[in-house]
Formats: C-alpha cells, sequence, structure tokens
C-alpha cells in the first residue's frame, strides 16, 4: 500500500511540554496551501476510524474501533463512498489491538496490546487470516506506541515519552533497539506525525513542521516550515501521505490536500508506509 499514523497522533498529556526545541533555520516551505477535495465524508461513520493510510489505486483504508477495514478512492476533485472490504477484521479476539501498520502493497501488521505482532494479507479488497510472526513483544515495557511505521524491514515505533525504538521483522520479530539519544521536537503540542520514507515530520499546533532522518538512528530536528497550516488545527483527525499529496481528514471527514511534492523529491527511493493513528482513545491518540 503506497504511502502511513484521526486527529493527528497526540502524545501523553504534558509530553509536549518536555520535548527538546528544535532551533535550526527553516528552509523555503515544502507544504504547499490546503486544497478541498469534495464529495463523500472520509473515514466518517458511526463506529470511528482509528487508523487511516494512504494505499495503492488512490485509495484511502482505514481501520475503525471495530477492527473492520474500509477503502474509499480518491480523485483529484472529489472522493468516492466509503467501502468496507471483505474477509477478516484484523487482530485476534482476547488482545485488543493496538496499532495497524501498512507493510507493503499486499499486507498490514496489527500490533497487539499484549505486544504480539500479526500479518494480514490484503488482495482484491479482501482481509486475509491474521498470521502471528513470532519473537520479541512490541511496543511494550514503556514502550506504548503514538506512531509507528516502516523503514525498510525495520518497525519504528516512536513512543509516548517521545522515544524512538526499531524492530527488524522478518520470520521472527527482533527485540527492540533504540535509536539514538534524541526525542522528538516540538516546543508546542504535537498535532500530527507521518513519515514519508525514512523521513519523520512533526506538526506542532502552531503549524510548524519538525523533521527527523531516520538513518540509521534518530537525528534531531530540524524546522522545515514555519506557516500555518490548516492540519495543524486541533480538529483535525488524521493525516497522511498519498502520492505527492498530504491528506488531510478533518471533524465531518472532510478531506483537503497539500503538494508535498518537494518532500517526496528527497524521499530517495527509501520504501515506507505511514498509517496516522488517531488520538488513543484517550487514551491511539496514534490515533476521537
Amino acid at each position: 500500500m503506497s504511502s502511513p499514523p484521526i486527529r493527528i497522533p497526540h502524545l501523553a498529556a504534558g509530553l509536549a511540554a518536555t520535548l527538546a526545541i528544535a532551533l535550526a533555520t527553516p528552509v523555503d516551505a515544502q507544504i504547499g496551501p490546503a486544497r478541498r477535495i469534495t464529495g463523500a465524508p472520509v473515514a466518517a461513520e458511526a463506529v470511528r476510524a482509528r487508523f487511516a493510510w494512504g494505499g495503492t489505486g488512490g485509495r484511502i483504508i482505514w481501520v475503525n474501533q471495530a477492527d473492520e477495514v474500509y477503502y474509499q478512492r480518491v480523485h483529484r476533485n472529489r472522493v468516492d463512498r466509503h467501502i468496507r472490504m471483505r474477509g477478516h477484521t484484523v487482530g485476534v479476539q482476547g488482545d485488543a489491538t493496538e496499532y495497524v501498520i501498512p507493510w507493503d502493497n499486499n499486507s498490514i501488521l496489527v500490533v497487539t496490546q499484549r505486544g504480539s505482532l500479526y500479518r494480514h494479507q490484503i488482495r482484491n479488497e479482501s482481509v486475509g487470516p491474521p498470521e502471528q510472526i513470532q519473537g520479541a513483544p512490541v511496543g511494550t515495557q514503556g514502550q506504548d506506541p503514538v506512531f509507528m511505521f516502516r523503514v525498510a524491514n525495520r518497525l519504528i515505533n516512536v513512543t509516548q515519552q517521545g522515544e524512538v525504538w526499531a524492530h527488524q521483522v522478518g520470520n521472527i520479530v527482533s527485540p527492540p533497539q533504540r535509536l539514538g539519544r534524541v526525542a522528538i521536537a516540538s516546543p508546542r503540542q504535537v498535532r500530527h506525525v507521518f513519515n514519508v520514507g525514512r523521513a519523520v515530520y512533526i506538526v506542532s499546533d502552531q503549524g510548524e513542521v519538525y523533521r527527523h532522518d531516520v538513518h540509521p538512528d534518530f537525528g534531531q530536528g530540524r524546522l522545515v516550515q514555519t506557516r500555518a497550516n490548516w492540519f495543524a488545527q486541533p480538529n483535525t483527525r488524521f493525516a497522511l501521505v498519498m502520492n505527492n499529496g498530504l491528506y488531510v481528514i478533518g471533524p465531518q471527514g472532510e478531506l483537503w490536500v497539500h503538494d508535498v511534492s518537494r518532500l517526496m523529491a528527497n524521499r530517495r527511493g527509501v520504501r515506507g508506509q505511514r498509517a496516522a493513528p488517531q488520538e488513543p482513545t484517550q487514551q491511539p491518540t496514534p490515533p476521537g
């Protein structure tokens, strides 16, 4: 699924006040102005969406609190009504879903509250059964996630404490390794988190955008844009990247898009999916 994790993923209460402030000089604006896309509301069903990301074929894919998977096709100026995918719900019974990560064009990973990791194959708009990937637990022992995404074969976990951890995912899941000593940077409240390949972007409540590179460690934040953006408003639910657009979903399912072709030009071919979680049920934010 091309192009990551609701209202922006919020961090845990009080975390923003402790985050390091990036002092780098801003570069030219890399995120274009917002353009409204009309049509059906997005991720606005009675069962509230928790995670959303950009998929192949111009689809926004989202998972609700009932672990059902839906998609909506986005055209240049309109968005179609939602369609539920056939097959299974995601995750497993008896162990609630903590996070959903798009992994490649045909699969997603599900992290449960106990830290188990499952893979679902998705083909022809149908979700396959969960297949557990054995190994180390994910997102446990003080590493509760606020945002998760993929870089190459690593599952990257940005925690509620602002730390960044990585698991190698293959036939098994490796133990987590801390990436650097730098926490995510924002001088104010964090509104959204999204990634483009190995670069993690943090949006503050003032519309400031900070970039951290994950290569191989988590680098210090760099201010890349200062102009206030519509998606920094507190009632926006999801921010996700698809093709050359940063799509923002409003409280009633309104859809806006910002051109981010300049950000995508810096991707350098690194694979990575971006899931935009919503504010936790008051605790994902990584998912209101």
